[in-house]
C-alpha cells in the first residue's frame, strides 16, 4: 500500500521488512493491517478477515492505493474474467 493511505488509516508502522520480488532483494516499509472486503449481498458492513496482514509500502500510483498479494488471494479460490470482474471464495 502506499505511504499515504497508511498514514491515513493511522496503521501500525512495524518498521522494514526484507522482501524478494521481481527486483530483486531489498527494504520496504511495513505496517499491520486488516483486510476487509465488500459483498453486495451480504449488506453494507464488510467481511473483516480474521487475521492481521503486513502491508509493504508501494509507490504512489494514480490508480490505486493498494494490491492484494497472492499471498492473501490464495486464501481463498480467486478467478479473474476477461472483462474484469472477479470472484473470490473464502476458504
Amino acid at each position: 500500500m502506499t505511504r499515504s493511505l497508511a498514514e491515513a488509516a493511522q496503521l501500525s508502522y512495524r518498521g522494514k521488512a526484507r522482501v524478494t520480488g521481481i527486483g530483486g532483494e531489498g527494504f520496504h516499509r511495513s505496517w499491520i493491517a486488516f483486510l476487509g472486503l465488500y459483498d453486495e449481498e451480504m449488506g453494507p458492513y464488510p467481511y473483516l478477515l480474521p487475521e492481521p496482514l503486513i502491508a509493504l509500502e508501494i509507490k504512489s500510483y494514480p490508480a490505486f492505493d493498494a494490491i492484494i498479494g497472492r499471498d492473501v488471494l490464495m486464501l481463498g479460490d480467486f478467478t479473474l474474467r476477461s472483462n474484469g470482474d472477479f470472484e473470490w471464495h473464502l476458504r
